[in-house]
């Protein structure tokens, strides 16, 4: 690595799970300089004591909370070691809608016995409608639902030096407008590799190729729960997190279907 590069930026991409971390990924490859990149299992290691170094970008799933998960606690010991060491971090969400669905394919077509539901769908859910609503409430005694996950995640939207995308705007027509933000919040720790941020943008809009290998983004389309919730799926999920979807901007009000 050159001494340029060793002035790279230390990147934490921070993904909700099944939110678009392979699309965010592929942008995150244009950047304009020598980089590496690093997937972290959360169970595996804490961030704040492993580190990240100059020019690496690491992909996790991580919680905004405290380890007891209580949602009115933040992990002050990351937060520290992202403010000490001038940390540029994204948080990527996504319709909880789109979530929930893709979690279904997800537990049942790629996990596979590896997450704690695998074994509760196969041998008591026959249905993708059955299996939605677990996903969607919850399983007692064996997995939170979906929008419970969230919250323990929500912190992120309200911390300042965090740049929050929604999956929606970086697959969407305005596009280009929403990784020009992302430029902007990353330039003044890469503004020195000389090219401007329009080049630097069109060259992280380039690195993006849906079903690219070693990469889950495959689709790039929004909205697509509507094929898939019942009147039972709206009526549940807006029960448990209707709150959370006029948080995140996708409703205005309750009053969707």
């Amino acid at each position: 690595m050159s001494n340029q590069d060793r002035l790279a930026p230390r990147i934490f991409a921070n993904t909700f799970p099944k939110s678009g971390t392979g699309l965010l990924e592929q942008l995150l490859w244009g950047l304009p300089y020598e980089k590496t990149i690093r997937r972290v299992i959360e169970s595996e290691e804490k961030l704040e004591e492993r580190g990240i170094a100059p020019g690496e970008i690491v992909f996790r799933h991580t919680v905004h909370t405290e380890e007891h998960y209580a949602l009115d606690t933040r992990n002050e010991r990351l937060l520290t070691y992202l403010k000490e060491n001038q940390v540029k971090t994204f948080f990527l969400y996504r319709d909880l809608r789109d979530v929930c669905v893709s979690n279904v394919f997800y537990i049942t077509d790629i996990a596979g016995p590896a997450h704690p539901l695998y074994t509760y769908f196969t041998e008591h859910l026959h249905t993708f409608e059955q299996r939605l609503t677990a996903v969607i409430t919850g399983v007692e005694g064996i997995d939170l639902g979906m929008p419970d996950h969230f919250r323990r995640f929500a912190g992120w939207l309200e911390e300042p030096d965090v740049c929050t995308l929604a999956y929606e705007d970086l697959v969407g027509p305005d596009r280009r407008m929403h990784v020009e933000r992302m430029v902007r919040y990353l330039w003044e720790s890469i503004a020195h590799f000389g090219r401007d941020q329009e080049a630097v943008a069109l060259s992280m809009l380039g690195s993006v190729e849906p079903g690219k290998p070693q990469t889950t983004f495959r689709v790039g389309k929004a909205g697509r729960w509507r094929n898939y919730f019942t009147e039972e799926h709206i009526r549940l999920f807006k029960a448990e997190a209707g709150d959370l979807l006029i948080r995140l901007g996708y409703e205005l009000s309750n009053d969707w279907n």
